[in-house]
């Protein structure tokens, strides 16, 4: 086939040329193609010509000859796309593309489209990118308006990943705002043919939200509620939590753009679990079966660091919900400050609670006192009470079951009084310095040769829950509650495992 020459034809030609999608002949057509980028265009049709060949030379060969053409350095270039609604033939609503050129000194145009619309939006733009240096390109099919500069924005400034999710429709101005624009409703049913989310002035009104929810180098945090015997979920508080902190969060957002729905970060069991075996691990299948829908969640994970905000109001469960996450998913866990009626971040996931600072040798702590007897009996087997709570004790109790059983081992951890009077502090490194004491007295010479642990525990879920993530995997655990009704009053409901066992828990990843 003869190659078609452009210098052969009229502009209009050309442009149908290009527009019809056929390959450039680029090495027959250097000099008039050079031409057209650097001779003196003095027609639109020149203008829009320039436009479309610099888009389709992208596609087709190397920025090096384009550089030779455009007589400047390409620096990058980001594409970008938005979905254009026409007015008069519904037939014609399209998706358009284009492309950010950046250029190592400012061209002569920052567009070659003619369009006051696009002008206007390019002297916003070089506002808002403090630089001159880039070149918009668009694909060559007609469009109105200024709704395609979010689109442009959140190219320049995100990854170019969030283009196989959403689409983006908004006015920006200078100051960063977006400004609504028309028709909302059939773009949102355009992204949607394309499998798409539309992201528009509806669900953000500033370059700052957008910066919120779709920079993938800022964390995200994930409310996550599990109450049991409670009149409500605590998600509203939880929520309200997560905003002192990022007042741009929002349960209704974090649908809007990873479809998490409350229904997916709130588990509520209405009555107390009873003593059953099988009623617990049920209940734990639940939240493991949620947490690991949350955290297989492609978007998510793919385009931001998700960081769970845990609350939790039972002990054993927070323990569980420690051991299910480990510390390499980083998780807040909030506690309830009944006073004020609010949630406070008190723990927080990590690696160095595993930290053994006493390997081989005895403990020296400083936040916490225990006292232990081993016997020559039951020497796979350690009750471990751990009595923190203000007021209430259960130490006696323990015993007394322990004895009932004949279980002659055991060791009492409790707080130091001489150095914590009365409530535990809620500064999450005196909290996070007791789990990893703990840790530590449970792993030192004396006590790490048992390869069974019974807990009992009677101390803050915030606490519980960061023991939970340390002994992830690491050791055989029974968890014990107290049920007042019941003859002997302490019932395994829970063990873990760290290797295979039926009815054991083990972590999710």
């Amino acid at each position: 086939m003869i190659k078609m020459k452009f210098d052969e034809y009229p502009v209009d030609i050309v442009i149908e040329f290009v527009r019809e999608g056929r390959t450039i002949p680029f090495e027959e057509n250097e000099e008039y193609i050079r031409e057209i980028f650097l001779g003196e265009s003095v027609t639109d049709k020149h203008f829009f010509l320039q436009n479309l060949l610099l888009f389709r030379l992208l596609d087709e060969i190397p920025i090096s000859e384009i550089e030779k053409v455009m007589a400047m350095e390409i620096v990058d270039v980001k594409h970008f796309e938005f979905p254009a609604i026409s007015v008069s033939n519904k037939q014609n609503d399209c998706v358009l593309r284009g492309k950010i050129v950046y250029t190592s000194k400012p061209p002569k145009r920052n567009s070659f489209l003619v369009d006051n619309n696009v002008i206007r939006a390019c002297k916003t733009f070089k506002s808002l990118f403090n630089t001159k240096n880039f070149i918009l390109v668009f694909d060559g099919r007609e469009f109105t308006g200024t709704s395609f500069m979010l689109s442009v924005v959140v190219a320049h400034f995100f990854s170019q990943k969030l283009f196989e999710y959403f689409m983006f429709t908004g006015e920006v101005l200078p100051s960063g705002k977006i400004n609504k624009v028309d028709s909302i409703l059939e773009k949102k049913k355009l992204a949607q043919r394309y499998g798409k989310k539309l992201i528009s002035p509806e669900d953000v009104s500033s370059i700052e939200e957008v910066d919120f929810w779709l920079n993938e180098s800022k964390p995200l945090p994930v409310p996550f509620s599990v109450m049991i015997k409670k009149n409500n979920d605590g998600l509203k508080l939880l929520e309200s939590a997560i905003k002192e902190r990022e007042p741009l969060f929002s349960l209704k957002n974090l649908e809007v753009f990873f479809e998490i729905k409350r229904e997916d970060i709130s588990i509520l069991h209405s009555g107390f679990l009873s003593e059953n075996y099988q009623e617990w691990l049920a209940f734990v299948h639940r939240i493991r079966e949620q947490l690991r829908k949350l955290f297989s969640n492609e978007k998510l994970v793919e385009l931001k660091k998700p960081v769970i905000n845990l609350i939790c109001s039972e002990s054993i469960i927070s323990f569980v919900i420690g051991v299910l996450v480990g510390t390499k998913k980083r998780v807040v866990f909030h506690s309830y400050n009944r006073g004020d009626n609010v949630y406070v971040p008190s723990m927080e996931t990590d690696d160095s609670l595993r930290s053994l600072d006493f390997p081989g040798a005895e403990f020296c702590g400083e936040l916490i006192d225990y006292e232990y007897f081993i016997s020559d009996k039951n020497k796979n087997v350690l009750p471990v009470i751990i009595d923190m709570a203000p007021t209430t004790r259960i130490e006696y109790d323990v015993k007394e079951f322990l004895k009932k059983n004949r279980i002659e081992n055991f060791i009492v951890i409790k707080i130091d009084r001489d150095k914590i009077k009365n409530y535990i502090p809620e500064d999450t490194n005196i909290r996070k310095k007791l789990v990893k004491e703990i840790y530590n007295l449970l792993n030192c010479q004396t006590f790490k040769k048992f390869s069974k642990l019974w807990f009992f525990m009677n101390l803050p879920v915030d606490i519980a829950f960061g023991l939970g993530s340390t002994f992830q995997d690491t050791r055989m655990i029974s968890l014990f509650k107290f049920f007042p009704g019941k003859k002997d009053k302490y019932v395994e409901v829970l063990n873990v495992s760290p290797g295979p066992s039926p009815g054991g828990v083990k972590s999710i990843f």
